[in-house]
């Protein structure tokens, strides 16, 4: 069974490459982007009966929205990193 955490990062992968091809000829607009990745995540997770996205609730989606930060929009991978650094008190 497909649960949230299997489709959330593949959707947050889809959503940033799509905004970064718009963006090619604009500024990037941290708002912008990470209201396109919700509004996305959320279609898609209605379509699936589940919850949608909610920073405040569950713990990836802090995590994934976290993406999006003023200056950049960091990849999964990046944010991860920071994420389990923090996590295991590495301090760089």
């Amino acid at each position: 069974m497909i649960t949230r955490q299997d489709i959330l990062p593949l959707i947050l992968c889809l959503s940033q490459k799509r905004y970064a091809r718009r963006m090619e000829s604009e500024n990037y607009d941290a708002k912008k982007a990470k209201k396109e990745f919700i509004d996305f995540a959320n279609h898609i997770l209605n379509a699936c009966q589940m919850a949608p996205v909610e920073e405040e609730k569950y713990e990836l989606d802090g995590v994934l929205c976290g993406c999006f930060q003023k200056d950049e929009m960091y990849s999964l991978a990046d944010v991860l990193e920071q994420y389990l650094d923090a996590e295991n008190g590495d301090d760089e």
